[in-house]
């Protein structure tokens, strides 16, 4: 398992990353999935950006407490307490 700080470092590592493997590409390319089921380059960081405005207190929680506890989300809903025995759940 990875600490908080391998974790910051991953995280700081990507946009460099991503720079590289992206320079010189079209915007059409940066648009077109490589395939079927696939996602478009373009797709992936606003995925994350999405999903970290979705959960980005529960990602800094756990990033910066030794037992977060946050509260249950059902994914197929992304709704705060849309399971069915919304609880307390301990990282």
């Amino acid at each position: 398992m990875l600490t908080s700080a391998q974790v910051l470092t991953l995280l700081a590592e990507r946009p460099p990353r991503i720079a590289a493997v992206t320079a010189g590409l079209t915007a059409v390319e940066l648009r077109t999935a490589s395939g079927a089921g696939a996602w478009a380059a373009i797709d992936v960081p606003g995925h994350l950006r999405a999903r970290a405005n979705a959960l980005g207190s529960r990602i800094e929680a756990m990033l910066t407490s030794e037992r977060p506890t946050v509260r249950a989300v059902n994914p197929a809903h992304g709704k705060r307490g849309s399971l069915p025995r919304a609880r307390g759940v301990t990282w």
